[in-house]
């Protein structure tokens, strides 16, 4: 074999890994999700787009208490993609600013809250985040009941709790926290929908 079809081999060979890396429905454990710049939030992580869905909202399950920061990672589950989702222990914000989900798949978010602070995770429809943000301030930051509200974590501290997300359309659509005051100071992120 000649030098250009050794290197002209090894680069196709190269191709077809990257390509075949880059696929998929990242349903594998330990997949690490990629930002999107799909959305932003004002921080650089992530806010909303334009498609809406009109999806039931769904209340978490506390599961375990005390763990540490999680990792964005995915891997398959009950409810089909389980994605983990960290807060910084010293801050009122997401460690992931944007997490991505394949379109029309439920997924579920271990999130994590290793402060002693209260905090929550709650999904919202396109554009609606200061809406439900202020909506949920007369309830201590409750979203129970709020118009615009996808899914909602529970209000949790030291601890770790389980999100359902229902199967939803293409676009952007924003998490807050909706604990009074954490949204105005930057507690936002987007989950991308492709």
């Amino acid at each position: 074999m000649d030098f250009r079809t050794t290197f002209g081999a090894i680069g196709l060979v190269a191709a077809l890994l990257l390509t075949g890396c880059g696929g998929g429905n990242n349903s594998g454990t330990g997949t690490t999700i990629e930002g999107s710049t799909a959305v932003t939030n004002g921080n650089d992580n992530a806010t909303g787009g334009d498609d809406r869905v009109n999806g039931d909202a769904r209340q978490s399950e506390t599961t375990t208490a005390g763990a540490e920061a999680a990792a964005t990672e995915t891997s398959s589950g009950s409810n089909g993609l389980v994605i983990s989702l960290g807060n910084d222990p010293d801050a009122p914000r997401y460690l992931q600013g944007v997490l991505s989900v394949p379109a029309n798949t439920a997924a579920t978010i271990n999130y994590n809250n290793p402060s002693q602070d209260q905090h929550n995770w709650v999904l919202v429809e396109p554009g609606q985040e200061q809406a439900v943000a202020d909506a949920t301030e007369a309830n201590g930051g409750n979203p129970e009941g709020v118009d615009g509200v996808i899914a909602w974590s529970e209000t949790i501290a030291g601890g770790e709790t389980t999100i359902d997300i229902p199967p939803l359309q293409q676009g952007g659509y924003p998490y807050i926290c909706t604990i009074p005051g954490h949204f105005a100071a930057g507690h936002k992120g987007a989950l991308n929908v492709r």
